[in-house]
């Protein structure tokens, strides 16, 4: 089985009551009248799937819509789900490969309704389950008039301290249903789960929602048989809610259950969504859970950080008192007057906190919860949270040098650099990535501007004047430059100086905020091109960097050895260099296997070259 579990394994513990299911216990929270059917749309997507977040607009306009009437179920599986950036979160299930082998799709993003047919929907072949996404809602709007034939109740109570959950689940049938192969399942979603997408602007910061975790009910779900109608059944079960599933955080207060009931596996009769009700062990504890600021720094003097917050106590907490400061200022306070039930989380956006922007940054920004209304928090261990924060960075230094290694792919490469009115003042790469905007998978390798593969491509770049600058980068497929298809860097440095900025992990965008702060230029600058060195042999498979270079004049050489994304791994000098070709040697004993650029810097000149060590 491909990673498929069987009911009842690990840490699922089913119990079912006396006898199995019991058709003598009255019901409680099914209802009996026959009632519309809900339709699940189950559809398939990939963090690395450009198109998916057009999918994800489209479930949610369908939820809006209809309410209650649709449940969307967002499946990772397939070619673009698996994770290959080390940063980005494994979104997967044991049993999502299996629910999309079902439904018979031919690209992505595709979804299913209640995992049957609907004639002339079809995105691949005539009989097949998966639809185009620009057609969900025709297949959505025939499925909700019909009637269901089964009813399902549900209900959850969760425990907060040792994530154990009591599931009652109750099943009327309204109608005969004669297939012996009816089954049960109960899926686990998760909302909110920050992580990197293509085909947006986010980046790392694209929250997915009613993300499939897990079916708790295992791979072929609770036996039912044929029923008749006016049969009633319940069962309890008893889940243990994990830390994590594929390594990426299993966040209870995010979660939905949904029960629905299947024919062979197909032909979802009908479903029901559920929250489930949590309970608290302490009467009042209030839990600052994260603190958000954006990473892409701007030459603003004041930050607005974003908290989230939850009430972990079995009270109601209201009128939420928050306190907030920046490195060593006095604390300012915020009076939130809103109110939480138990479990309930809420998105606070701070007022702009200024700050001195020479401050011996990091700078630091303190925030705590401080009470809630006159109650006493009984858990004071979970209320304070400290961020650290860059500004900008700034130079005096009119012409900055910017330095781009392409990975396998070049031609998906594009960047540009605008001044604060948004005019661009320079611009590189795929002229048609540019205009794209980027995660569209429109550039070739015979447009215009392309780089090559794995090339480091050098700019001087001469700016206007004194002002705010943006640097974008933009990329054709939206994984960035990093990882899996070759590791790339992008660099902004003073021409003769200090990096301002460098990285290359970001989705279709990425984009960085620097400061000119005044108008000083190179002078007598000679262009990188007229001071060469070579590194002999590359790959180096030995302990000693080789290279030789030429000097027209008596100079001073600098070196610095840095890894793909720009960190300075090993620095030094040759001093008072006569006018001649000159050999040395660098120790790279104990350096992995890797790509590493290396950096030659004189008074005037300055040359950057790629090598590959290999152990």
């Amino acid at each position: 089985m491909r990673g498929r579990r069987a009911l009842g394994a690990f840490y699922v513990l089913i119990m079912l009551l006396a006898g199995g299911w019991e058709s003598a216990r009255t019901q409680t929270i099914v209802v009996t009248e026959v009632q519309k059917k809900r339709a699940v749309l189950e559809y398939f997507r990939g963090i690395y799937c450009v198109y998916c977040p057009e999918a994800d607009q489209f479930a949610a306009e369908l939820k809006t819509t209809y309410g209650e009437a649709v449940i969307p179920i967002n499946i990772y599986a397939g070619d673009y789900s698996y994770p290959i950036d080390p940063l980005a979160l494994d979104l997967r299930s044991h049993f999502g490969q299996d629910i999309h082998d079902i439904s018979g799709l031919v690209g992505y993003p595709a979804g299913m309704v209640n995992r049957r047919n609907f004639t002339g929907l079809e995105q691949g072949a005539s009989g097949s389950f998966a639809i185009n996404r620009n057609r969900w809602s025709e297949a959505v709007e025939d499925l909700i008039e019909e009637d269901a034939p089964v009813n399902i109740g549900l209900q959850a109570q969760y425990d907060i301290e040792t994530r154990e959950m009591e599931i009652l689940v109750e099943v009327f049938y309204t109608s005969p249903i004669s297939t012996p192969s009816q089954a049960l399942h109960i899926a686990i979603l998760q909302d909110s789960i920050r992580t990197l997408q293509a085909g947006s602007s986010s980046g790392f910061n694209y929250f997915h929602s009613n993300v499939l975790r897990d079916v708790i009910t295992g791979d072929t779900g609770i036996s039912l048989g044929a029923k008749a109608a006016g049969e009633f059944f319940s069962q309890t079960i008893n889940y243990t809610l994990p830390e994590s599933l594929f390594g990426t955080h299993l966040e209870a207060s995010e979660i939905q259950l949904v029960a629905y009931i299947t024919e062979d596996r197909e032909n979802i009769l009908n479903a029901v969504s559920h929250t489930p009700i949590y309970h608290a062990q302490q009467v009042y504890d209030l839990n600052l859970l994260s603190t958000y600021i954006s990473s892409e720094l701007d030459c603003e003097e004041s930050v607005i950080p974003t908290i989230l917050i939850r009430n972990d106590g079995k009270e109601v907490a209201d009128n939420i008192r928050i306190s907030y400061s920046i490195n060593e200022d006095a604390p300012d306070y915020l009076d939130w007057p809103g109110e939480l039930k138990t479990f309930e989380k809420a998105r606070i956006e701070l007022p702009p906190i200024p700050f001195a922007t020479d401050y011996n940054w990091p700078n630091q920004i303190r925030i705590q919860l401080e009470s809630s209304g006159s109650a006493t928090d009984e858990n004071l261990n979970n209320n304070l949270l400290v961020h650290n924060f860059n500004t900008a960075p700034t130079t005096e230094m009119q012409q900055v040098r910017l330095e781009i290694a392409t990975d396998n792919f070049g031609y998906e490469t594009y960047w540009d650099i605008l001044n604060s009115a948004g005019d661009i003042v320079a611009q590189g790469g795929n002229l048609l990535v540019g205009l794209s905007g980027g995660g569209k998978q429109v550039g070739a390798s015979t447009n215009p501007g392309v780089y090559n593969n794995n090339e480091t491509v050098e700019s001087i770049i001469e700016l206007p004047g004194p002002d705010c600058y943006t640097f974008r980068l933009i990329d054709d497929y939206g994984d960035g430059f990093c990882c899996g298809f070759g590791e790339g860097f992008y660099r902004l440095r003073e021409e003769f100086g200090e990096v301002l900025f460098s990285g290359n992990r970001f989705g279709v965008t990425r984009e960085v905020s620097f400061e000119v702060e005044s108008l000083t230029t190179s002078i007598n600058a000679i262009p990188s091109q007229e001071f060469a060195f070579e590194i002999y042999p590359n790959p180096v498979r030995s302990d000693l960097l080789k290279l030789s270079f030429e000097l027209a004049n008596r100079r001073t050489v600098q070196f610095n050895l840095s890894d793909a994304s720009g960190a300075a791994l090993k620095s030094g000098s040759w001093s008072d260099l006569a006018p001649a070709q000159h050999q040395r040697e660098i120790s790279i004993v104990n350096l992995p296997s890797g790509i590493y650029f290396l950096t030659l810097k004189t008074e005037e000149a300055m040359q950057t070259q790629k090598l590959i060590r290999i152990n």
